[in-house]
């Protein structure tokens, strides 16, 4: 459930980052580059801050997993 919400969150994160929010003033529909990177910083969701422990702890799972197959 958490990668769900935290896949989520990152896809809004990305396609909020697209347009520019300038259309009405005649504007390229695009963001600039300083604008795409601006739309990435904090403040992130919760699910983003437990995606990457769940997967270390996926990852040492698999190790002990095949560590106990190959014994």
């Amino acid at each position: 459930m958490i990668w769900i919400v935290a896949a989520m969150d990152i896809w809004a994160m990305i396609a909020a980052s697209i347009p520019s929010g300038a259309e009405e003033a005649g504007e390229p529909w695009f963001a600039s580059g300083t604008e795409f990177l601006a739309a990435y910083g904090p403040p992130y969701m919760p699910a983003i801050y437990l995606l990457l422990p769940s997967l270390v702890i996926l990852y040492f799972i698999a190790k002990r997993r095949t560590a106990s197959q190959a014994a």
